[in-house]
């Protein structure tokens, strides 16, 4: 509860902090989004950002892409990189080597499939589309990443190894939690899930904390429960600086467990939407998390290393649209980009915010 109340404190006082946010709001649209439509893929290269999202146009759900600089202007023309003759694609995910992209996008004929997309530098699509997994019912969660030397994908939970040029390749990643969160970042790789358990026979199930950073791995059983929709816990997110691992959650405020030499739990009481997902990027000093509230508006939390138990709260859109589904990506040290839908009746939008992060210069509030 003292934390609790130190970091309510320490919100007022950080909310008139210096112009992080760029002021200028890029965005894209109007456009039709497909019904189930559930993200927006971004990947940054060494000096570039991949776009990926998902548009309807003459009655077909089409996947596209567009090259972005660090401020997040586009600096590509627009390119439809799913398959001629597909009927609804949609939720891409996209990682980078540093130079190149790969996407994963999911397409619903009969059954449900993945496709696997090359894309180069300059953010043009290479050959055609690759069937990548097939299964008879969706995939709740897919993520991917680069590991230093292939791309990993995770499919509820199960990987599978590629190469740059596709080719699949034995891994030595073993499966995690349906819902789990997977991260390679600053040179730590970085997990957590939900594992549901019952304390006794007669006990009702809670959910402990299964995680992994780096070489270091433990469970461990929080004081604020993840929100359960269906019977499914929601899945945290998990970023890293390197030396320090933060997984966060939502209910009743933002949650996130820190794992350092003192592993501890900070609840910050605002005003997130508990039906929304949690965005997270981190640079070898701070995590950013990005969260929507429950009035439309973009927040984020800016964290630093050694001062996670004090973050600083950012406002990264409150335009009076209805502004929601945030997703942050790191592009430099220092730098994010935050992107989020952006609609109001008749005008439905996707934007971003560059947000400029240099270390805060006051002295550390004593943890």
């Amino acid at each position: 509860m003292k934390r609790a109340v130190l970091a309510a404190i320490l919100l007022i006082a950080t909310i008139a902090n210096a112009q992080v946010v760029s002021t200028l709001e890029q965005s894209y649209g109007p456009y039709q989004r497909p019904p189930s439509e559930a993200s927006l893929g971004f990947a940054a290269s060494h000096n570039r950002i991949l776009l990926a999202w998902s548009e309807v146009a003459q009655s077909r759900s089409r996947v596209r892409i567009g090259l972005l600089d660090f401020d997040g202007r586009l600096v590509s023309p627009i390119e439809t990189i799913s398959a001629v003759g597909s009927d609804y694609s949609f939720a891409p995910i996209a990682a980078s080597d540093g130079s190149a992209f790969a996407v994963l996008y999911a397409e619903l004929t009969s059954s449900f499939r993945l496709f696997r997309v090359e894309v180069d530098a300059a953010g043009h699509r290479i050959g055609e589309p690759h069937p990548f997994h097939t299964a008879r019912e969706p995939a709740r969660n897919v993520t991917l990443f680069w590991n230093g030397a292939s791309y990993v994908a995770y499919i509820d939970g199960f990987p599978r190894e590629f190469t740059a040029d596709g080719t699949g390749v034995p891994t030595y990643f073993t499966p995690i939690g349906p819902g789990g969160a997977i991260l390679r970042t600053n040179g730590t790789l970085a997990i957590g899930w939900w594992n549901p358990t019952r304390l006794c026979t007669f006990c009702a199930i809670t959910y402990e904390l299964v995680w992994f950073s780096g070489k270091l791995g433990g469970v461990y059983r929080p004081r604020q429960l993840p929100i359960v929709r269906s019977g499914i816990a929601v899945s945290p997110v998990v970023g890293s600086y390197g030396t320090e691992t933060v997984i966060a959650w939502v209910n009743d405020g933002i949650n996130y467990y820190v794992i350092d030499s003192r592993p501890r739990e900070v609840l910050m009481p605002v005003n997130a939407d508990p039906a929304q997902q949690l965005s997270i990027a981190c640079d070898p000093k701070l995590c950013l998390v990005a969260y929507a509230t429950t009035t439309g508006d973009i927040q984020a939390l800016a964290m630093e290393i050694g001062r996670e138990d004090y973050p600083r709260v950012l406002q990264i859109a409150t335009s009076g649209r209805r502004e929601w589904h945030p997703q942050v990506v790191k592009v430099a040290d220092g730098r994010f980009l935050v992107a989020y839908y952006s609609d109001l009746p008749g005008d439905t939008r996707f934007a971003g915010r560059i947000v400029s992060m240099p270390p805060s210069r006051t002295r550390s509030v004593g943890k």
